[in-house]
């Protein structure tokens, strides 16, 4: 499944994932993060923030779900989580 979602002021843009996808925090889920370029559309990676400018991402377990969230995007652009489950 594809979630996405657009950043807040703080850069930073989260989504809750479907329960379906387990509440089990020893069970983590397969993702990969991707941002959306908005004057091209192309999408490109995001990985764990190799520079503290970078776009980086994470899943947590917070409330029994999980969540992933994409830090230090650009305003305009959009954050797209594939979760696999």
């Amino acid at each position: 499944m594809v979630l996405t979602a657009s950043p807040g002021s703080n850069g930073i843009a989260e989504v809750e994932f479907p329960e379906a996808v387990g509440t089990d925090p020893t069970d983590l889920p397969h993702v990969a993060c991707y941002r959306q370029n908005p004057d091209t559309g192309s999408w490109w990676v995001v990985g764990d923030g190799f520079h503290v400018d970078a776009p980086w991402c994470m899943v947590v377990f917070e409330q029994q779900r999980w969540r992933g969230v994409m830090f230090n995007l650009p305003s305009g652009w959009t954050a797209a989580f594939v979760v696999v489950y």
